[in-house]
């Protein structure tokens, strides 16, 4: 057998936009950070060969990229860029956009009052994704209260998004889930 995902994210970056001039060079993310060039090339190879992705742009940048170059019709904001009024406006303008994920994992309800207010009469589909990205996550850190608090509050649907190790932790949460 082999594993077939619904989606693949990619959490898409200018390293420029991100962290401040004078520590570009030395910074940790440098390692992983693909320029325009390597993005382009990247989303091409996913738009030829039909991969379902949601792209997650952490800036205005990336989302101006992954809107030009991408048929993408799902994109997730970062629980970091939430109140980003122009990286929603922006993404809410995408017609051919039909589900919005809004990350919801370290935000406060004045931070998510605010993304729901400002989406609320978009034509896609917005759910909230919830989790703990600290590696690897512990079970204990991953607060089932707090997603299901929020779904109830919003009224909006629920993903679930971690950093777990091993089949024991899914096999836990899909009982928690079911």
């Amino acid at each position: 057998d082999h594993v077939c995902p619904d989606y693949i994210k990619l959490q898409v970056f200018n390293l420029e936009e991100l962290i401040p001039p004078f520590l570009v060079n030395n910074h940790p993310l440098q390692r992983i950070a693909f320029d325009h060039g390597q993005w382009l090339s990247i989303i091409e190879f996913a738009n030829k060969l039909s991969i379902p992705i949601i792209y997650e742009p952490f800036d205005n940048s990336s989302l101006s990229l992954v809107l030009k170059a991408s048929n993408t019709k799902k994109i997730k904001i970062p629980t970091s860029d939430i109140c980003d009024e122009q990286l929603i406006r922006t993404t809410l303008s995408e017609d051919r956009l039909d589900t919005i994920y809004f990350g919801s994992g370290g935000a406060t309800l004045p931070e998510l009052n605010y993304i729901n207010n400002l989406t609320k009469d978009s034509s896609a589909s917005r759910f909230l994704v919830h989790g703990f990205q600290g590696y690897p996550t512990k079970l204990c850190d991953v607060d089932l209260l707090r997603m299901q608090f929020l779904a109830d509050y919003y009224n909006l649907n629920m993903g679930y998004a971690d950093h777990t190790a091993g089949e024991e932790y899914s096999h836990t949460l899909s009982l928690c889930f079911a």
